[in-house]
Formats: structure tokens, C-alpha cells, sequence
């Protein structure tokens, strides 16, 4: 998270995108196979006496995340043909998908106005500090990132009855928009060798920012994000980088784990939008031959 001389206030800061965590397997099992975490997952135990509540998701066939699911989430290809997938929303064209989902948008909702409420509105007061930043940190540093996503979750979530909002929610959205623009329009991507945290993974933070605007965004804004998000991908697959040697796994590492790039979520952002389709399924495919298969997992 954005490196900050309170702690409390930091805390609170990845209180909130621990939320977004709790569905980050989902993003290519639940999300594609419709089986989604059952009341067996809690959340934020250490955090907040009401997190100590059972996530109150129910899976529609009633079954647990397990290894049959890995084994279809390692299927060679992300298929829309299969139906599998098919009800994804990547495969049915839907914004938002990473870890936020039409489906699941309300429950963040509740669950950000009932159980943290003081977390979030650390979160919203500290992005409100950074109003007019586009980039909290610089380069060098692991702990900074663009604040693409930030502006873009708070416009996405919506007025949260018992926010305070220093600027009008379509602000945030605007902001977040200017701030991709301009990462986007400054070059084409900088691949360095690894990505060391990963808030430092400015690549992630613009593919979650385009799916959560991805509504509010105009024909040529979309064309030209995806072209940035689609070509660091493609690059990390065919250069060595953290943890990627020629095309494939280096080691196996939890430094590479922690360190590397994980372009299958960019790819992800971007699938099925008919900009650069054949390079996001390449790209997605790449998450069962580095992560899954006796790779990293």
C-alpha cells in the first residue's frame, strides 16, 4: 500500500483492498465456473469485531473450493465455448469482473457501510489528500503505485451512507480516467525485471481501473488502454523476467511468487472486448502453464 507516516491509517487502507482479496481466486474459478466461496470463508479476523462474521456467500451447487477446481481452472485454454466459463463475465462481455462483479457489487456495498465503515472513509479521506496525484511514490519505489484504482473503486462503490466525500463521486471517476490517460499517453510500457510488490504493479492497478470505469469510458479511451495493458503482456510472456525464463517457469521460488508479474490479470481485464482478443487469450492461458500444473501453486 502507499507508504504513509500513520499506521493506523495505512492499515485501514489495505483493511479495504483486503476485502477485494477476498475474491481474488474467484476472478478465474468462481467467476468462471459459477462456484463462488461458501460459509466456510471468514474475513478479517484481526481487523474488526464485526469482520469475525461469516462471509454469507452460497455457492450454487453447494460446493467447496477445492482441487476438482484448480483442475478445471488449469483446463489449457480459457474456453467460452466450454460451460465452464460460459457464464463468466469475461465471456459474457460484462464490467466489472475483477474481484467486483454485477453479481457481487451490492454485497461490497453492505459490506463496506455495516462492517467497515471507519476503515473506508481512512481510505476515502486519504485518497481525497491525494486528490490531484497521479502517482503516490515514484519508480524506485515498492510501496507506490499509480492511484488509477483507488479513484475508480470509490466512484464504482458509490455514495456510502455515512461517507463523507470531499469532491462529487463522478470526480473520482473522472479522476481515475485522467489518471490512466496520462500513464497511457506518457509511453508505451516499462517492463523491468520484476515487479517487487504489488502495488508496484502498475499494470494491475490500470487493469482494475479500466474494468471498474470500463462503463465511463469513451471508444478510443478503452482501445487505448487495452493496447498498453495487452502489449506489456504480451511482452512479459516472450522476456525474461522475475520468475520467467524463455517463455517459461525459472524456478520454483516465493520470491518469484512475490515478485513476478502476473499478466494473465491484465489479460483478463481486457478479454473478450474486441480490441485485442487473440493476445488476451494468450495471455490468459498463461496463467495454467506458470501458476497451476506444478508451477507456482
Amino acid at each position: 500500500m502507499p507508504a504513509n507516516k500513520n499506521p493506523k491509517i495505512k492499515n485501514e487502507n489495505a483493511c479495504v483492498f483486503k476485502l477485494l482479496a477476498i475474491f481474488c481466486i474467484a476472478i478465474f474459478i468462481g467467476a468462471a465456473s459459477g462456484i463462488v466461496f461458501t460459509r466456510a470463508l471468514k474475513t478479517f479476523t484481526s481487523t474488526n469485531t464485526k469482520a469475525t462474521q461469516t462471509l454469507a456467500t452460497t455457492a450454487p451447487t453447494g460446493k467447496v473450493l477445492g482441487e476438482q477446481d484448480f483442475k478445471i481452472a488449469a483446463a489449457s485454454s480459457f474456453d467460452c465455448a466450454n460451460p465452464t466459463y460460459a457464464g463468466s463475465p469475461a465471456c459474457k462481455g460484462e464490467h466489472p469482473r475483477l474481484h467486483i462483479t454485477k453479481d457481487n457489487l451490492q454485497e461490497f456495498q453492505s459490506k463496506v457501510a455495516n462492517d467497515y465503515k471507519a476503515e473506508y472513509q481512512a481510505l476515502v479521506n486519504w485518497v481525497e489528500s491525494k486528490f490531484n496525484v497521479d502517482f503516490d511514490g515514484s519508480v524506485s519505489n515498492p510501496v507506490g503505485g499509480i492511484m488509477a484504482d483507488y479513484h475508480a473503486l470509490i466512484y464504482l462503490l458509490g455514495p456510502i451512507p455515512g461517507i463523507t466525500y470531499g469532491h462529487p463521486i463522478a470526480d473520482y471517476g473522472q479522476r481515475s480516467v485522467q489518471i490512466m490517460m496520462n500513464w497511457v499517453n506518457a509511453g508505451p510500457p516499462v517492463v523491468s525485471e520484476k515487479a517487487y510488490s504489488y502495488r508496484h504493479d502498475n499494470y494491475a492497478v490500470m487493469a482494475r481501473a479500466y474494468d471498474w470505469m470500463w462503463g465511463q469510458l469513451t471508444f478510443q479511451e478503452k482501445t487505448s488502454i487495452a493496447n498498453w495493458l495487452a502489449d506489456a503482456g504480451v511482452y512479459m510472456l516472450t522476456h525474461n523476467s522475475k520468475g520467467i525464463t524463455n517463455g517459461d517457469v525459472g524456478g520454483l521460488w516465493s520470491s518469484n511468487l512475490a515478485e513476478s508479474w502476473f499478466p494473465w490479470y491484465y489479460g483478463l481485464a481486457i478479454y473478450n472486448d474486441g480490441i485485442r482478443d487473440a493476445d488476451a487469450q494468450q495471455i490468459v492461458d498463461f496463467f495454467g502453464k506458470l501458476m497451476l500444473n506444478g508451477k507456482w501453486l
